[in-house]
Order: structure tokens, then C-alpha cells, then sequence
């Protein structure tokens, strides 16, 4: 019992030592007073803050402490508490996480979302003081759960505070059926193709209806019918990474995600399933299919991994994947999400119409509208591709465009026809004049009947529109060194690149094919190639990661701790990079690699090693082994 007091008054009295100041701000923090208002960096930390889509770098004389975004805090006795969200602590300083007081020496994340509040220490010890429960001790590389008092090894997939915040992260609504509604201020509004998503939003679909939203990474989740999510952070991050969480309350989602741009989660009510790469289901229920890559599904007391061709429940546990109508559904989606849009429209008649009606296939799932100068009118695509829509216009002649959009890729084709309602004037002949008597014996004849037939001058048949597309090599969802667009389009179309302000025409051989090296700078590149004929249109759009930077190492040590080889290897790079050391690949997550040594190896003096990131750069180094 001496002890325990002994190390609580420790803690108090470091922790009243310690002087808060807001050091630095990232995106939109709030400090309350008789409001809230923007909280404004380089002042003291002595009322309570909240992080909307942003973060607060909060200093001490011993550390820092990073609040998350989505997060809340306060001071208590000198101190910052953790009220919810989370954070980051790095230093030597004492905290509040809700109720329970920490210590810290090293580096530790702070979590209390969910049900699982939890402190994981990345570096170093943390000691924890909860009320009525006495001292804990968190070593480095474990994960403490403040409710269960469960200890197990801790596991990163959402490294948030490595990357420096730019601002809210890119999501659009790519493509959706029947009725899908979002919240907003309390109100319920239609959704609708294009529109971005917002932190807080919370989406709903009705009965046989679904939505698609995709990320600028390609990364996309499909939420099925009779389903709600909410979001609860969107975030661009430095490095082309990326911070998404997003929570299922009511349905099935559906996720396709691309690897290597960060941190990526979806939860339920009681599960936290992370991913960096794969293709994978979520249910409310808590089930999780996996089809391609690995998902970690976490609750109060353990995380398991979940392979390919696995699923799990908690009460089933893991088992063999068992593919249903749903699962097959959204594969069949997933083809389509790939594919070009283009609309196939059945001919018009030709001539006058006193009715537009237009008819034809575009791709299932597509978002299809009329256009004639500020009028837009959707029409509905059924689930086949095809439509029919009759519309009524006023006399005269009216050229349209018909629009279709789906995962970023639009197609476009106009028209041209002429609304006459009234039928050609006929002009009837002259009545015969009346019969005059006169007394004279002159007798008139009645004249000829003056006959005049119209002229009908047949008006020039609508443009046919040209079927246009564009066949393009896939360029991976991996980094490039180089980008290089292969294909093919129509003969004697025009073929253009467009990525911005920037235009480049591309050269086409005779039969229609190209191949184009493109010098990129590197980084996040969205460019749409349109190719254009007469009166038609086509377009795609592609997103490309180029890295031509190989990787450079910030720190390198390797020692000898008896039979095993310890490399402590810092890298920065803008992809994921593997480590090739004594003939084997290594993924590299910023722990210590701990590799046993051969007899061969025992006397290794120098150790050669090489860095390959997801472009294909390497980094060769030679290092001395302690």
C-alpha cells in the first residue's frame, strides 16, 4: 500500500510541473469560452478544445501531446485529459485518458473510441493509476484495455500521427440505384452522383437500391440495400496517405482498397476491422468475408487476422468463406466498375418529331442525363443498362447532349432534332365565283378553279452519332516510375490528354492505336484522355501514383545479440518499401527486424541490404554490424 501511494503522489506532483500551450494547429480546432470559436495557436492550454476535421499539438516542458481529429480534451490539475477520440503522447509527462491517469516515458497512442478504450505504447513504459484498481505497468509494444484490463500485442494499422494533416479527403459518390438518401443538419436530402461526402455525413439505402463512393486512390465501398454508414473521418494526409473511418449501423458494405496510401477502417458496433489492400465485406451483425488480402478485426478483448477465402463471426469464429447471392452481386459490380461508360442509342427517326423519346444500353449502374442548355433531366438506367425516356419540347429545332457518368469515367454524345406539333398547312383551292345575269347575251363561264399544291421542303436528317471508344492498357493500382498510355481508339478520332490546365494532344496511328510515354512529376495524377469525332464524344478518367524518388534512409543501425542480427531501419519514402537483407524480403512497419543468424552468418562483419519501394526504386547500403 505504501508503494501505490508513494507512485500516485510521484505522478501528481510531476504532472503539476508541467506548463500547456497550444503549440500548433492543423485544420479546424475549437476552444469553448461562452461559445465555441477557432482556437489559436501559441496560446495556453486552460479551457476545454475539441478538433472537428483537424488536430492541436499541445507542448509541455517534458513532451507533447497530439489530439486527433473528431477529438476532445480538457485541463485538469495542470494537465491535459482525454475526454474523447484520440491521441498521442510522446515524451515524459503525465495525463488523463477519461478518469484513469497515465504516465508516460516514451511514445503512446490513447484511443477511446468505440467500446474499447486503450492505451498502446509504441516506445518506452507507460504506468496507469485507475481508481479503485491500483497501478498498471504497459511495456513497450502492448495494448492496454482500460475496461477489461486485457494486456495483448499491439498492432498499427492506422498510424494517423506519423502523417502531417492537408485538409479533408476526396469522396464522391461514383454510382448508386433507387433510393439513397443523406443526412444532413438532422435532414434527410437526396443523394446524388458527384456529390462529396463530409465528416458526420450518415447514409441510408432503401429497399433494392445501393450506392458506390470512390476515393482519388481508386479505393471504393459499395453500400448494399437496406443499409446505413456514418463518417467519421475522411483525411488527406503528407505522403499520398490517406485516414478514412467509417461506421456500419445498419447493412451490409461492400470494399474494394487499394494498398499503401494508409490507414483504412471500418467498424460496427463492436468491431474494428483495418485493412491496407484488400477486398473485403462488412455486416452489422459483425460478420466480415474476405476475398483478396488480410482484414484485422479487433474488439474489447482480441484482434485476429482474417485471410484471404476466410470469414468470421464472433460467434463461429474464423471459417472457410462461404459465397453468397449478395457476395456474387457485388462481384458482378466490381466487372463493372472497371469498364468504359458509352451509350449505345437507338436511331431517331428521321424528320420532324412531335415527341422526343430516346432509347438505348449505357453501363449498368450508370448516373444517365439529358442536357439542353441549363435543363438537366436523369434518366433512370435499369439494372441491365437500358432505358427509355419521353420527353416533351417545344416547337423548333433543339440539339441535346446526352451525359453518362460512372467511377469518375463520363461519356458523352449529342444530338439534333427538330419538334413540330402542328401538321403542314394544306392550302385548299378557291370556291367557284357566283353566277352574275346580265342582260346582255353575253353568258360568263365560271372560271377554273385555281388549284395549288404545297410544297413540302423535308427537313435535313439529325447527325448520326459516332460510336466512339477508347481501349486502354491498365496501368496497375501500383506506383510507376514512368507512365505510359497503350491502346486503342477509333480510326481517324482525335485523342487528346487533359490533366488540368494542361492539354496534350497524343498521337495515333492509322488503325487507331497509341503508345505515349508521358513525362509526370511525381505525386497524385487524375488526367482524363477525351477523344472526339464530328459530333460525338469520349472520355476516361485514370488516376496514376508516380515515384521515380528511390527510398532514402533517415537511420541505419545493425547489431549482434548472440544468435540473432537486430536492424533498426528508418525510411522515408512515399510508397511501402521492402527490405532485402540476407536473401529475404522484408516488409518495413518501423519496428526493430530481429533476423537469426546462420552459421555462415555468425561472423558477418558488413551487411549488405536493399530497399525497393512499390515503383520499383531501390536504395543499396553497406552497413558495419555492432
Amino acid at each position: 500500500m505504501r508503494f501505490l501511494l508513494w507512485s500516485v503522489t510521484v505522478f501528481l506532483s510531476i504532472g503539476m510541473s508541467q506548463a500547456q500551450v497550444v503549440q500548433s494547429i492543423q485544420g479546424q480546432v475549437e476552444v469553448q469560452s461562452d461559445r465555441w470559436q477557432p482556437l489559436v495557436a501559441q496560446t495556453p492550454f486552460e479551457r476545454p478544445i475539441r478538433a472537428l476535421l483537424g488536430r492541436a499539438d499541445l507542448k509541455f516542458s517534458e513532451g507533447r501531446f497530439l489530439l486527433g481529429s473528431n477529438s476532445s480534451a480538457q485541463p485538469r490539475n495542470r494537465e491535459v485529459q482525454l475526454l474523447s477520440g484520440q491521441g498521442y503522447a510522446e515524451g515524459s509527462f503525465t495525463f488523463y485518458l477519461g478518469s484513469t491517469h497515465v504516465f508516460v516515458q516514451g511514445k503512446a497512442r490513447v484511443d477511446l473510441t468505440g467500446n474499447s478504450p486503450r492505451i498502446s505504447v509504441l516506445q518506452g513504459l507507460a504506468r496507469i493509476s485507475s481508481p479503485g484498481r491500483g497501478l498498471f505497468y504497459v511495456p513497450e509494444g502492448k495494448t492496454y484495455n482500460l475496461n477489461t484490463q486485457a494486456l495483448k500485442d499491439f498492432i498499427e494499422d492506422d498510424a494517423w500521427y506519423n502523417n502531417e494533416l492537408l485538409g479533408p479527403g476526396n469522396v464522391k459518390v461514383a454510382a448508386l440505384k433507387g433510393a439513397v438518401e443523406v443526412q444532413k443538419d438532422q435532414l434527410w436530402q437526396k443523394l446524388r452522383v458527384n456529390s462529396v461526402l463530409q465528416l458526420d455525413d450518415v447514409i441510408r439505402t432503401g429497399k433494392s437500391s445501393w450506392a458506390e463512393f470512390t476515393f482519388e486512390d481508386d479505393t471504393y465501398f459499395r453500400l448494399n440495400e437496406n443499409s446505413k454508414v456514418r463518417v467519421l473521418s475522411i483525411e488527406k494526409l503528407s505522403a499520398g496517405k490517406r485516414r478514412v473511418v467509417l461506421k456500419l449501423e445498419q447493412g451490409t458494405a461492400w470494399n474494394v482498397v487499394q494498398k499503401g496510401n494508409g490507414g483504412y477502417q471500418f467498424r460496427t458496433a463492436t468491431l474494428v476491422a483495418g485493412v491496407r489492400g484488400t477486398v473485403f465485406r462488412i455486416d452489422a451483425d459483425d460478420t466480415i468475408k474476405v476475398f483478396e488480402g488480410t482484414v484485422t478485426a479487433g474488439d474489447e478483448n482480441s484482434s485476429i487476422p482474417i485471410q484471404r477465402n476466410e470469414q468470421f463471426t464472433p460467434a463461429q469464429g474464423t471459417r472457410a468463406l462461404n459465397v453468397d447471392p449478395l457476395d456474387a452481386f457485388n462481384q458482378s459490380m466490381d466487372l463493372l466498375h472497371s469498364k468504359p461508360v458509352t451509350i449505345d442509342l437507338d436511331p431517331l427517326p428521321v424528320g420532324s418529331l412531335q415527341q422526343l423519346t430516346l432509347s438505348g444500353r449505357t453501363l449498368p449502374g450508370s448516373n444517365l442525363q439529358f442536357e439542353e442548355g441549363k435543363d438537366i433531366l436523369p434518366i433512370e438506367v435499369a439494372d441491365d443498362g437500358s432505358f427509355q425516356f419521353t420527353l416533351e419540347l417545344p416547337d423548333g429545332p433543339h440539339l441535346f447532349t446526352l451525359r453518362a457518368q460512372r467511377a469518375g469515367r463520363e461519356f458523352t454524345l449529342t444530338g439534333e432534332v427538330v419538334i413540330e406539333h402542328k401538321p403542314p398547312v394544306q392550302i385548299q383551292p378557291l370556291p367557284e365565283p357566283p353566277v352574275v345575269e346580265t342582260p346582255a347575251a353575253v353568258q360568263l363561264q365560271p372560271a377554273a378553279p385555281l388549284e395549288v399544291q404545297p410544297e413540302v421542303v423535308p427537313l435535313p436528317a439529325a447527325p448520326t452519332p459516332v460510336p466512339l471508344f477508347i481501349e486502354l492498357q491498365p496501368l496497375g493500382q501500383k506506383p510507376m516510375k514512368q507512365v505510359v498510355l497503350a491502346g486503342r481508339v477509333l480510326p481517324g478520332s482525335a485523342l487528346r490528354y487533359e490533366e488540368g490546365e494542361r492539354v496534350v494532344p497524343l498521337e495515333l496511328q492509322e488503325d487507331g492505336r497509341f503508345q505515349v510515354p508521358l513525362p509526370l512529376a511525381d505525386g497524385l495524377h487524375t488526367f482524363t484522355l477525351r477523344s472526339t469525332l464530328q459530333n460525338s464524344e469520349f472520355s476516361l478518367s485514370q488516376t496514376v501514383l508516380v515515384d521515380q524518388t528511390p527510398p532514402e534512409i533517415r537511420f541505419l543501425k545493425a547489431r549482434r545479440e548472440g544468435r540473432w542480427l537486430l536492424l533498426e531501419v528508418s525510411v522515408q519514402d512515399a510508397t511501402a518499401v521492402t527490405l532485402n537483407v540476407l536473401g529475404k524480403d522484408f516488409g518495413l512497419d518501423g519496428a526493430t527486424l530481429r533476423l537469426p543468424l546462420s552459421e555462415q552468418d555468425a561472423a558477418l562483419q558488413t551487411l549488405s541490404l536493399r530497399l525497393i519501394d512499390e515503383a520499383g526504386n531501390t536504395t543499396t547500403r553497406d552497413v558495419p554490424v555492432e
